[in-house]
């Protein structure tokens, strides 16, 4: 739990199973996990979703029915 406290940030750590944010990290800082106020890793990465922004121009499905 600490590493995924560490990766995900307070921005995104969440209980795995019901999604509650407040309620698990409070429980998890009682633990004595400790949630850094940041963004998540994957956030921080340079051009981490860039891939998300290039749009496909080419059919791949062997019969088209596009027009």
């Amino acid at each position: 739990l600490q590493q995924y406290a560490l990766s995900a940030g307070m921005h995104y750590f969440k209980c795995p199973l019901c999604n509650s944010v407040q309620d698990f990290q409070a429980e998890m800082q009682t633990f004595g996990i400790y949630i850094p106020d940041q963004d998540a890793s994957w956030e921080r990465e340079p051009n981490a979703f860039h891939e998300l922004l290039e749009r496909h121009n080419s059919c791949d499905v062997s019969e088209c029915l596009c027009p």
